[in-house]
């Protein structure tokens, strides 16, 4: 990712003053990360690539980002991660199942933005645990490349 990339905050500012050029930022810094996602619940690339344009349009279409309080990126991969289920279900297709990173984590990162210790507590894993299994599920969602 490259060091000058705007920041969440920018973005999201962006975003809420209908700057256009906030979703050619988003897409740049997150399309890997989301594309990763995506390519856990389903290994039909055609289906991939259909899946993230349809992520991208409906958000802009919802208005989505502009009321994101919390983490963007966590914001965007639980987004994410709801979209393709919904639109596997829609197409008859089952989501494969993602390993390592239990939905109840990826729920706590996500949604609530919850610090380490808690997501931790939660689901009953020390954090050092806790730590290495969602930063290996997340470096494993960006590997996949476009």
């Amino acid at each position: 990712m490259p060091k000058n990339i705007a920041t969440d905050a920018q973005i999201i500012s962006m975003l809420n003053h209908n700057d256009m050029a906030a979703w050619d930022l988003l897409y740049k810094k997150y399309a890997s990360s989301t594309y990763g996602l995506i390519c856990k619940l389903t290994p039909e690339k055609n289906l991939c690539d259909e899946i993230l344009c349809d992520i991208y349009i409906t958000l802009f279409k919802n208005n989505f980002l502009k009321n994101v309080s919390g983490n963007l990126c966590t914001s965007l991969l639980k987004f994410t991660y709801n979209h393709t289920i919904r639109f596997l279900k829609m197409h008859g297709k089952e989501p494969i199942s993602h390993t390592e990173i239990t939905q109840k984590e990826l729920d706590l990162l996500c949604t609530c933005g919850l610090p380490l210790k808690e997501i931790a507590e939660k689901t009953a894993r020390n954090q050092h645990e806790t730590k290495k299994v969602i930063r290996h599920q997340l470096m494993q969602y960006r590997k996949v490349e476009l």
